[in-house]
């Protein structure tokens, strides 16, 4: 399976940054996006999947949009991220779609 890089290119109409690891253990991660913007969210994965005969690999993947506010977080208080990040991973809960979810 292919995780995310420690460093993560973001894109978006009329946005472009990259987004830095700062720590992830099985369950969640935090970057900081070089507009030092923290996100915190549930890890998640796509299945294997076939298109236009090309396949593309089980592989872990940056929350989209409608994740955040219910599976992935960002603050700008890097104290705040950390309280949240640390809520989650003592929870033991996982991403809600659970472990391997299409994207």
């Amino acid at each position: 399976m292919i995780i995310l890089p420690e460093k993560v290119k973001l894109h978006g109409v009329g946005f472009r940054c990259f987004a830095t690891l700062i720590k992830r253990n099985e369950d969640v991660a935090m970057y900081e996006r070089d507009d030092d913007v923290i996100e915190v969210f549930f890890r998640k994965y796509r299945k294997e999947r076939n298109v236009f005969d090309k396949t593309f690999p089980e592989a872990e993947t940056y929350p989209c949009n409608e994740d955040f506010g219910f599976s992935a977080w960002n603050y700008l208080d890097m104290e705040k991220a950390e309280k949240k990040y640390n809520k989650l991973v003592e929870s033991g809960l996982k991403h809600p779609g659970h472990s391997l979810t299409q994207t």
